[in-house]
């Protein structure tokens, strides 16, 4: 878990979807954020993106203030920025 949360794995060394969803079970924490920290697409936004790729598409060329305005008139979350390092 340490090293998929730092971000330290070779994409060989990640785990499969199995085992994270396993994982998120067991630790009764969101499966999607697990997936998402492993560096894979919950199934669930892999099929609205396919649904809807010229939305997708569009949300990409978005820069973070426009994505954050985006979130907060839909009610969710701006995400949460890492800090620059100085």
């Amino acid at each position: 878990m340490s090293k998929i949360e730092n971000e330290r794995l070779d994409f060989a060394q990640f785990p499969s979807e199995e085992l994270i969803c396993k994982l998120a079970t067991a630790l009764e924490c969101d499966e999607d954020e697990l997936l998402i920290l492993a560096k894979k697409v919950p199934s669930k936004i892999k099929e609205r993106v396919f649904e809807r790729p010229e939305v997708f598409a569009a949300l990409a060329d978005c820069d973070d203030k426009t994505l954050d305005k985006m979130m907060s008139q839909i009610g969710g979350r701006p995400r949460r920025r890492k800090s620059k390092p100085a």
